[in-house]
C-alpha cells in the first residue's frame, strides 16, 4: 500500500467515526468560535463535516488531481465557510458550506488537472466539468464516431466553440510522456523518437538562404538606381533600425516641405522599387538558365546523353517552386513542358517526404 493510500484510509477511517451534531449544538459551537475564538469548537465543527468533504472530494478523483491534495483543499473550503457563516440564520451550516467547498475544489482542479497551464477564461471554467462527461456519453452512444466526429457532437450540444472543447478535453485528460515507451516491446524506442520533424532538409535550407541573399542583392540594386531624395525617403522610412525609423513629418522637416509631399514621394518611390525588383529578377532567372544550360553543355561526355540537362533543369524547377511560382509559369520561363515541370515537382515531394520518414 503507498503513502498516498494509507493517509486516504486514515481520512476515511476518521470521517467515519466523526459524530453527527443537531441543529442546536452545531449553532452553538459555531457562536462560541465566533466569539471566544474557541478552537475546540471549530476541531469539533471540522471533524463532524468530515462526510460533506468527502462526498465532494470523491466526485473530483478521477481528474488526476491527488486526492489528499483535493481533501485537503476541500478543508480550506469548510474553514472559510465556518469564519464567514452566521449562526444566527435558519439554515444548516453544511447548505452554507457545500458551496464553499465546491467553488474551492472546482477552482483547485481546473488549475491542477494538467501540467500544461493554459489561459482560463471563464467559459473554459464553466465547461470544465461538463465537457469530458458530455464526450464521454456521445462516444457510449455512438462508438462509430470518430474523435472530431464526437467533439463536433459535445461543442453543438454544449452550444461552444469546438476549439475550446477540444483544449478542455485534452487539459483534463492527463498527459503523456514523451519518454514513455512508444510500446510494450523491450526496443527502448520513446516517443519522442517517432515524432516527425518539420524542420526543413539541409539542401532545402540551403537554397532559402541563397535565396534570401539574392533577393537582399536585387532590393539593394533596386534602391540605388532611385533619384537620392526617393532613396533617402525609402531608406529612412524602411531600411533604418527599429529606433531610428522616421515619420513622414520627421522627414518634412528634414525637405522643408509638406507631410503630404512626403507621402507622395514615397508613393512614387514605391512603385518604381517594384517595377525594378520584378525586372531584376526577371534578368536573373534569365542569368540563372542561361548558366545551367552551360553547365550542361559542359557536362562530361561519359554521362548518359541527356542526363546533366535534366538534372540542372530539375533543380532550377524545385528552386521556382519553392518560391512559390505556378508549374506554367515555371514551365514558360524554362521553356519546357508544363507536364514535365508538374512530374519533377511530384517527383521531388515523394523524394522528401521518403527521407523524412526515414530520417
Amino acid at each position: 500500500m503507498s503513502s498516498t493510500e494509507g493517509l486516504s484510509l486514515a481520512l476515511s477511517q476518521q470521517v467515519r467515526t466523526a459524530p453527527y451534531l443537531t441543529a442546536e449544538v452545531e449553532a452553538d459551537l459555531l457562536r462560541r468560535w465566533h466569539e471566544t475564538r474557541d478552537r475546540a469548537a471549530l476541531d469539533v465543527i471540522l471533524r463532524s463535516h468530515g462526510r460533506l468533504v468527502m462526498k465532494h472530494v470523491i466526485r473530483l478523483r478521477h481528474y488526476g488531481v491527488p486526492f489528499d491534495d483535493l481533501f485537503q483543499e476541500a478543508q480550506i473550503g469548510l474553514m472559510t465557510a465556518a469564519e464567514k457563516f452566521c449562526p444566527d440564520h435558519k439554515v444548516r451550516f453544511s447548505t452554507y458550506a457545500t458551496w464553499w467547498i465546491k467553488a474551492g475544489l472546482s477552482e483547485y482542479v481546473v488549475k491542477h488537472a494538467s501540467l500544461v497551464r493554459s489561459a482560463r477564461s471563464q467559459l473554459r471554467k464553466s465547461l470544465f466539468f461538463k465537457a469530458r462527461a458530455v464526450c464521454s456519453q456521445i462516444s457510449s452512444r455512438h462508438p462509430e464516431l470518430s474523435n472530431r466526429e464526437v467533439l463536433e457532437r459535445a461543442a453543438a450540444e454544449l452550444r461552444a466553440p469546438i476549439d475550446e472543447v477540444e483544449v478542455i478535453v485534452l487539459a483534463s485528460s492527463g498527459e503523456l510522456s514523451l519518454n514513455a515507451p512508444a510500446s510494450d516491446d523491450d526496443t527502448g524506442t520513446e516517443r519522442g523518437d517517432l515524432l516527425i520533424d518539420e524542420a526543413p532538409l539541409p539542401d532545402e535550407a540551403a537554397e532559402h538562404a541563397i535565396d534570401g541573399e539574392r533577393n537582399r542583392m536585387i532590393v539593394r540594386r533596386a534602391v540605388e538606381g532611385l533619384d537620392p531624395r526617393s532613396r533617402h525617403v525609402i531608406e529612412r522610412r524602411y531600411l533604418a533600425d527599429a529606433d531610428d525609423k522616421a515619420t513622414l513629418e520627421d522627414i518634412a522637416i528634414e525637405f522643408g516641405v509638406t507631410r503630404e509631399r512626403i507621402r507622395q514621394i514615397e508613393v512614387k518611390a514605391m512603385g518604381e522599387l517594384r517595377r525594378s525588383i520584378l525586372r531584376l529578377r526577371s534578368a536573373s532567372n534569365r542569368d540563372s538558365v542561361g548558366v545551367l544550360a552551360s553547365a550542361a553543355e559542359r557536362a562530361p561526355s561519359s554521362a548518359q546523353p541527356g542526363a546533366s540537362e535534366t538534372a540542372v533543369v530539375a533543380n532550377e524547377v524545385e528552386r521556382l517552386h519553392a518560391k512559390r511560382m505556378s508549374a506554367s509559369r515555371i514551365a514558360g520561363q524554362l521553356g519546357c513542358d508544363r507536364e514535365q515541370v508538374v512530374s519533377i515537382i511530384v517527383a521531388a515531394r515523394s523524394r522528401r517526404s521518403a527521407m523524412r520518414k526515414a530520417a
